[in-house]
């Protein structure tokens, strides 16, 4: 009766660890440095969405292969926009690069 009490007793004990494990290494991949810039990349993305219509733009934007069309249509359209959006764009490449240059400073972390 002891050993089959004791050995339920271990396994419950084991769980409750285990789930504690679980959790941490959750919490540690939430928190990654990459996983949080990414999260933040996607906000400043949906948060750019109410002060940009993405496929009004794709709608009115040149062919892809007229080059100097698109620079004079993208500049044109950054000339234009609100302040609030070009700083949105900047935090979106700014943590883009950033993200980059972390893959590649890290890279065995990331084959």
């Amino acid at each position: 009766m002891s050993t089959h009490h004791t050995i339920a007793r271990d396994r419950i004990l084991k769980r409750r660890i285990m789930r504690r494990v679980y959790l941490i290494a959750g919490i540690r991949l939430l928190l990654h440095p990459v996983t949080v810039k990414t999260m933040l990349v996607a906000f400043f993305f949906w948060h750019s969405t109410r002060y940009v219509s993405y496929a009004h733009v794709i709608a009115n934007a040149p062919s892809l292969l007229d080059i100097e069309s698109n620079v004079r249509f993208f500049t044109g359209a950054l000339a234009h926009t609100a302040t609030i959006t070009l700083y949105l764009y900047l935090a979106i490449m700014s943590l883009g690069l950033w993200i980059v240059l972390d893959m590649a400073r890290h890279k065995r972390a990331w084959i």
